[in-house]
């Protein structure tokens, strides 16, 4: 080996050394350290958990016995949703809460508008006669049968059997009238009902000038004469019919149009 190898390998092993102690050796006039780091056993050079650091022992882990862990509450089971059955044509639905065998069949369907009307015509009946004619509750009373409307009883007076009946006619749902009632006043005779009939006729204003002509036979009042319109013969039959123990008027107005 020549000089100029001997100096080269020199020149290796010097750096060399400085490296391994930790030493500075010029490098191009300039000196340069290398720190190295200890060797450590492999079981120190393993990483830790984030958080640690490097080169600290892992603790032993913890073996003693540890409580059971909660379950979590689970919410109720619901009970699985029924399927709606759809009714077969031979099968009649039964509402809730009504015994079997009381079901409604076609025939009591149909009959129950009918008996409600037959029911409420009989109720308003009955409450017309309370309301308007109280003087009649004790005397008069209504048969009901679908639509038509019997009325029976007595009164002193006909004008109020007649005012009863117009009064039922009116009510609504009702097609037929059959007035029964009777009247029945204490007995007067037939010169007594013509002068009091021929008194109201005078006292009222539109028919006091009218010639209107009174009659009576066994309490019934005839009117005669002429009168301008319908209007004044039916007021004339309403005057008659208010005195007490007239049975009947028989109109035989004349109209002038």
């Amino acid at each position: 080996m020549g000089t100029v190898g001997r100096v080269f390998v020199w020149a290796i092993c010097l750096i060399a050394s400085t490296v391994l102690q930790g030493g500075a050796a010029p490098v191009w006039g300039r000196e340069w350290r290398v720190q190295l780091e200890p060797t450590r056993p492999p079981w120190e050079r393993a990483e830790g958990p984030p958080g640690e650091e490097a080169g600290q022992p892992t603790p032993p882990a913890d073996t003693s016995p540890q409580p059971p862990a909660e379950a979590p509450e689970l919410p109720p089971a619901q009970p699985p949703a029924q399927a709606e059955e759809t009714p077969r044509e031979d099968q009649t639905l039964v509402p809730e809460g009504m015994p079997p065998g009381e079901e409604e069949g076609p025939a009591a369907g149909d009959e129950a508008p009918e008996e409600q009307v037959t029911v409420s015509l009989a109720q308003s009946v009955q409450e017309l006669i309370r309301a308007r004619f109280p003087d009649l509750v004790t005397t008069v009373s209504a048969d009901v049968d679908e639509n038509l409307v019997e009325l029976y009883g007595t009164t002193d007076r006909l004008s109020r059997s007649i005012a009863l009946q117009d009064a039922v006619q009116n009510l609504p749902g009702n097609k037929l009238v059959v007035n029964r009632i009777e009247v029945k006043a204490p007995e007067r005779s037939d010169r007594i009902i013509a002068a009091e009939v021929r008194g109201l006729l005078r006292a009222n204003e539109s028919l006091g000038d009218l010639p209107i002509d009174v009659r009576v036979e066994d309490q019934v009042v005839f009117l005669e004469g002429r009168v301008p319109t319908e209007i004044f013969e039916e007021l004339a039959r309403e005057q008659a019919a208010e005195v007490a123990g007239v049975r009947a008027v028989e109109s035989r107005l004349r109209t002038a149009l």
